[in-house]
């Protein structure tokens, strides 16, 4: 049975189960708090004799197009509080929806298990509501595409006063198109093939960590005089953003030149062990520190307090150990990274393959335990009894990272505070600004109500009993 929805002259029909999909969606959109109480609302308006709903946190934007929805009548858009629709995604698609609009209320009538539940709601002017984004011109990508954007978003810095940093970067250039995205301690850059000629810097975008795009999906970037705007169509689906302004770092400057002395190789079955074990070995509470090292041959992690865990299936080659962010590590696993190749233990350790590169910082001066790993080269022969024995080299404390920061490197961070600074003030005052023509709208609507009660005064009193 279909969803019923009549607003204000307004006749429309919908699936309860592409209520479901859209409301999904559309509520990774609305911000859970904000001045304007439009943006809280879900915008329904007909587009070549299409329904579509709206979402938008004024950077981010998402529009979702129903196959099934019938329109009756036409008329203008009207908003619908999302947190009012929200409970109508739930239960059977059997049972149907009914919202009648009446000027500025609507009665949301909710058959349940054959039972009728009514409640009536305010609704807000649809002129309050933000106008749409420009609409771009877009190319088909592969739909790969998404998923590594999810996957370079795992690697996005979360700390805003770096905020270019927060966002993913889709990079265009003479070495060929990457996403990439780093938080300064690591860094993934994926290899792709996209349909845009300018790179540009994504914001974090929940969307975005929730979509899963049909056989089918397009994009494109289009840059103004005053914003950037990037979009990405899929089915049902439209989704548009601003680009975040500013320029990213010159990633590759990072990648080093390793020469492959120390190598860990890990198996298919030891990426799925590690990835319920290593969570579990102590001293997750630690910084999340993990030695790996080769005994032997054999690869071998150790965590606190001497507990370790050995890989079978997996090849270690070198004399070095290094320690590591456990999260971090099984985050290049998730992302297919399985061979690393790192120069000593206080070197980063890097991964390429066909589909990118993954670079990771190592920690330094962990646990005592963990800091006394013997290393053995696999090729190292065994020492006679009667020849005097060698000492292995213990690899004490990790010395401590020596950070001298020059005048330009403060120069450089106090610009990207302060640019981060400007941004929220920018959207500040852009909310300030849809307050304000909100109030103007609303004393305007009051002084033409006084003038009408002025005319029907004056009628009034111009009666003759």
């Amino acid at each position: 049975m279909n969803v019923i929805t009549l607003i204000a002259g307004v006749i429309i029909t919908i699936p309860r189960s592409e209520l479901k999909e859209a409301l999904a969606g559309l509520g990774k959109i609305i911000p859970r708090r904000t001045v304007l109480p439009a943006l809280g609302c879900l915008k329904f308006h007909a587009v070549d004799n299409k329904l579509l709903v709206t979402a938008t946190d004024l950077t981010h934007t998402a529009a979702y197009s129903f196959e099934s929805a019938g329109i009756e009548k036409a008329g203008k858009a009207f908003l619908v509080n999302y947190e009012s629709l929200k409970p109508l995604a739930k239960g059977s698609d059997k049972d149907s929806i009914t919202l009648e609009g009446n000027g500025d209320k609507a009665t949301i009538i909710n058959v349940v298990a054959g039972q009728t539940i009514s409640e009536t709601i305010e609704t807000i002017d649809a002129g309050e509501y933000p106008n749409d984004p420009p609409p771009l011109e877009t190319k088909p990508v592969d739909v790969k595409f998404i998923e590594n954007i999810r996957k370079a978003c795992t690697c996005a810095s979360t700390d805003e006063a770096r905020q270019v940093l927060t966002g993913v970067l889709l990079e265009t250039g003479k070495e060929g198109q990457f996403i990439v995205g780093c938080d300064g301690k690591r860094l993934m850059a994926l290899k792709v093939k996209m349909p845009v000629k300018d790179s540009c810097i994504l914001p974090p975008s929940k969307f975005l960590a929730w979509f899963k795009p049909d056989k089918e999906l397009f994009i494109g970037l289009q840059k103004g005089k005053e914003a950037a705007y990037f979009q990405l169509n899929s089915k049902n689906w439209i989704y548009r953003c601003k680009v975040l302004e500013g320029t990213y770092p010159n990633w590759k400057t990072v990648i080093p030149k390793s020469s492959g002395k120390n190598r860990i190789e890990i198996s298919d079955a030891d990426a799925g062990m590690l990835a319920q074990a290593l969570p579990r070995l102590p001293g997750k509470d630690k910084n999340g520190a993990v030695t790996f090292s080769g005994i032997n041959g054999k690869l071998v992690v150790q965590g606190a307090a001497g507990a370790q865990i050995e890989l079978p299936n997996s090849q270690y080659a070198g004399t070095a150990h290094i320690t590591l962010n456990r999260d971090c590590f099984l985050n290049a696993l998730e992302c297919g990274f399985l061979k690393f190749t790192f120069e000593d233990a206080v070197s980063p350790i890097y991964a390429e393959d066909e589909a990118g590169i993954y670079l990771l910082m190592p920690l330094r001066g962990q646990y005592d335990k963990t800091e006394e790993v013997q290393t053995q080269p696999a090729t190292q022969a065994p020492q006679p009894e009667n020849e005097a024995k060698v000492p292995v080299k213990k690899e004490n404390k990790m010395p401590e990272e020596t950070k001298t920061e020059s005048a330009l490197d403060k120069i450089l961070v106090a610009f990207e505070a302060a640019k981060a600074k400007l941004h929220e003030a920018k959207s500040s005052l852009v909310e300030i600004a849809d307050a304000v023509k909100l109030a103007v709208r609303e004393q305007k609507s009051q002084k033409n109500e006084l003038e009408n009660a002025r005319v029907l005064l004056g009628k009034l009193q111009a009666v003759k009993l």
